[in-house]
């Protein structure tokens, strides 16, 4: 570019995109290699030279004509005013050597010719050779300086512009502005280039394009890499942020490890524990079960139960013959053997 070297020219992406720390920015920057040619026509060589070589840091390269105007007088220059050239390029200058000048010779015609060609009949004249692509022929001169019917000094410099084979075209694209727009949509309008789809945690619904790089109004050419950043939506948001949760609450390194062995110690001694409370229980509970089923005997005769009185009614009473015996009867006699025992009984 022309512009000093250093300077910023353009920058990806433009303010006010907000990034994270650390993400990058690509600048553009000038390297100074480019001036404009200045306008030195109609004005002295020496005036010329300064200009061309102090202010644009420029060669020029003069060739002596004969014309009517003042002699020292540039007649015409090559670039043409206000062309972007790099630094230290050749500027063709015709200066007018007046009437009366050094003796001059006729430039011929050689535009059409083969290169080799014109440079032989240009034999009295240093030839340089410029390439341009045109739609002659190749390798055939397309445009002479100075130009055909003037004349200049012998060993002046003809410039002759050579017919070079066309460069590829490559088409230029302008980077459209897809922020807000859908990525489905968008990715079938950039099909050209090579898309970088990146989805992030936004509050703008799932699959629409939050941020781009290279910014609109960005030149580019196919196959040129794009990066789409693309919100996730709101359940990605939770899914990140129950995430983050998990892994700031799951122990790392030698803390969580003896975090674990501890509270493993703790769980085995409270099952031991209880193990151990389980036994005393049961063991109390058939102590207790043991002690109000077993009698204790007091001391002296033995007494006697409902079962011995039953047995002894049953052994001392008559059994009546046959089954005509009646209820009444049976209970009278056992009223009697339950009289007669507890009449035996000590202290009654």
């Amino acid at each position: 570019a022309a512009e000093p070297g250093g300077t910023v020219l353009a920058q990806s992406p433009m303010a006010p995109a907000t990034l994270s720390a650390g993400a990058p920015v690509s600048l553009m920057l000038s390297d100074g290699s480019l001036v404009r040619v200045p306008r030195v026509t109609g004005v002295n060589i020496n005036e010329a030279r300064q200009r061309l070589q102090k202010d644009a840091d420029l060669r020029p390269q003069p060739t002596v004509v004969t014309s009517d105007m003042r002699v020292g007088t540039v007649i015409e220059q090559q670039p043409a005013e206000g062309t972007l050239v790099k630094r230290s390029s050749v500027i063709r200058l015709q200066v007018s050597a007046g009437q009366e000048g050094p003796a001059m010779i006729d430039v011929p015609n050689v535009v059409g010719m083969p290169f080799d060609r014109a440079k032989s009949r240009l034999a009295r004249f240093s030839v340089e050779r410029v390439e341009r692509a045109a739609g002659a022929p190749d390798g055939r001169v397309v445009e002479q300086i100075p130009r055909a019917q003037t004349q200049a000094a012998a060993g002046s410099v003809i410039t002759l512009t050579v017919s070079a084979p066309p460069r590829a075209m490559t088409e230029v694209f302008e980077m459209p502005d897809v922020v807000g727009r859908s990525y489905a949509d968008v990715q079938r309008s950039l099909i050209e280039f090579k898309i970088d789809r990146t989805v992030i945690d936004n509050a703008a619904p799932r699959g629409q394009i939050v941020a781009q790089t290279p910014v609109a109004g960005s030149s580019l050419t196919p196959g040129d890499a794009v990066v789409l950043q693309v919100s996730g939506g709101r359940e990605s948001t939770a899914a990140g942020a129950s995430t983050e949760v998990a892994k700031s609450s799951a122990p790392n390194g030698a803390n969580g490890r003896a975090v674990l062995a501890i509270g493993a110690s703790v769980l085995l001694g409270l099952i031991i524990g209880a193990l151990v409370m389980r036994q005393w229980s049961v063991r109390r509970a058939a102590t207790v079960r043991v002690d109000h089923i077993t009698p204790v005997e007091p001391p002296g005769p033995r007494g006697f139960s409902s079962v011995d009185i039953l047995l002894d009614g049953e052994a001392a009473a008559p059994r009546p013959s046959g089954d005509h015996s009646s209820a009444e009867q049976q209970e009278k006699v056992l009223e009697n053997n339950i009289a007669q025992h507890e009449g035996a009984r000590p202290g009654s």
